[in-house]
């Protein structure tokens, strides 16, 4: 707390994407983090920003001297307009609550396998991994009427669709039957799955 209101020469106001003075005022301050151990570090290592907000209390329970509420978003944006990076940071707060009934419905993330935190948290990852996997295949790869469907509803449309799948010399194929109109969704989509890793791996080169 004392770090963010040292920052007194350095305050600028916030102002919303409307042009409306929020009466908050917002700075970036200078932290140097700690870490307990070098997984930590690597962990942590890009979050290289600590861009302060300050309000003035205002009908809030004072439980000390201090006249301001703070708080401090953590970021390794290289963006200078800290009105861009607090709107956009603010933005996504209407979205994350709907990734988080995605994860549980569709992931099943809605309990936890065990009674252990790294299990746990390698269950996590594997939702989060797959919910960010389905959500590029329903960008990239599917038509636009399955593009805004819920990961639930998707499964039962497209990926529990009833099919045939063979091994066979290193490769696998799935046999749909051709009169199936899941026919020409998979192999549309296949087909655009192929030219999305063909752009990534251009990507990579450049």
């Amino acid at each position: 707390m004392q770090v963010i209101l040292h920052k007194h020469k350095e305050w600028a106001p916030y102002v919303s994407k409307d042009g409306v003075t929020t009466g908050q005022e917002m700075a970036e301050i200078d932290y140097v983090m700690t870490f307990s151990s070098q997984t930590e570090l690597k962990l942590r290592s890009r979050a290289q920003r600590f861009i302060a907000i300050r309000k003035p209390k205002d009908g809030q329970l004072k439980f000390d001297e201090t006249p301001y509420v703070c708080l401090v978003i953590v970021t390794n944006t290289e963006e200078k307009d800290l009105c861009d990076i607090l709107r956009r940071h603010w933005g996504r707060c209407g979205s994350i609550e709907y990734t988080y009934s995605q994860l549980k419905s569709g992931c099943g993330m809605r309990r936890m396998p065990s009674s252990k935190f790294d299990v746990n948290a390698a269950w996590l990852s594997l939702g989060i991994l797959t919910h960010n996997v389905l959500k590029m295949i329903q960008d990239f790869a599917l038509p636009e009427n399955l593009s805004g469907i819920e990961i639930k509803t998707l499964t039962f449309r497209f990926i529990r669709s009833a099919a045939t799948i063979i091994n066979r010399g290193r490769r696998t194929v799935i046999r749909i039957c051709k009169g199936s109109i899941l026919y020409k969704l998979y192999k549309e989509a296949t087909q655009n799955l192929e030219h999305l890793a063909y752009r990534l791996s251009l990507l990579n080169k450049a």
